[in-house]
């Protein structure tokens, strides 16, 4: 199945919330997370090809039904053991607050802001910053970037979800407006990727070179999402899953 990354964006005020008690960010998470899923494994029956078009990262293609149930068993099994875990450590926690499951300060806000980037995270942070982890400038922000939120229950496989404060998500839509995607195709290194062991290149077909066009298709679905966030004055979440 492979690690995930997912931004969300969250309000201000729910980040105030998340820094006070991050076991309220994860509570939070839980339950977009639900949401999200549900509605990604809907969308695959109703239409799986419309689906891949709209993840906006790699080239669109046609998906057999193999490779669609395929999928869809994937995505429920690892939301599946992302909840069982939740409940586990929910059920042995003897001391803390216990949190409503309908308390206002975990159910998501609607509409729901999730942008996966699936396995492809990692090669979007190495296109930016040519790096595998942090880099200079904003653009170190859009995927790694941020500052952890402590999780001491372990409740995510993969380490403690990030945040970025609505400044740091303004800087990062910026740097990615400016982001020349002729630079950054020319700019990306195969060999360099591998040795620093950028997560997804195997996934992604081992590519040898990425065109301007091909850079364009993993950045702009993120910049529109960042532009977005930008504009309505929101944090930003990432998390792996």
């Amino acid at each position: 199945m492979g690690m995930v990354g997912r931004l969300q964006q969250i309000s201000p005020e729910r980040l105030s919330e998340f820094i006070r008690d991050p076991q309220i960010a994860y509570e939070y998470i839980r339950a977009s997370d639900r949401q999200h899923t549900s509605a990604m494994i809907d969308q695959i029956m109703d239409d799986p090809e419309k689906f891949v078009a709209g993840l906006g990262l790699g080239k669109p293609r046609d998906i057999s039904a193999a490779e669609k149930e395929q999928f869809k068993q994937e995505l429920k099994q690892r939301h599946e053991q992302f909840m069982s875990a939740l409940d586990s450590i929910r059920a042995k926690r003897q001391t803390g607050p216990q949190l409503v499951k309908k308390d206002k300060r975990t159910s998501p806000e609607e509409p729901i802001k999730i942008f996966s980037m699936e396995k492809d995270w990692h090669i979007l942070h190495y296109i930016l910053n040519g790096t595998a982890e942090g880099g200079g400038g904003p653009l170190a922000y859009v995927v790694l970037g941020g500052t952890e939120l402590p999780d001491r229950e372990g409740i995510m496989s993969y380490g403690p979800a990030r945040y970025l404060t609505p400044e740091q998500v303004k800087a990062a839509a910026s740097a990615l407006a400016a982001a020349d995607s002729a630079a950054l195709a020319k700019r990306f290194d195969v060999r360099d990727a591998n040795a620093k062991r950028i997560y997804g290149l195997a996934y992604a077909g081992g590519p040898t070179t990425i065109s301007p066009e091909e850079v364009m298709g993993f950045v702009e679905p993120v910049r529109d999402f960042y532009t977005e966030a930008s504009h309505d004055g929101n944090a930003m979440l990432f998390y792996l899953s």
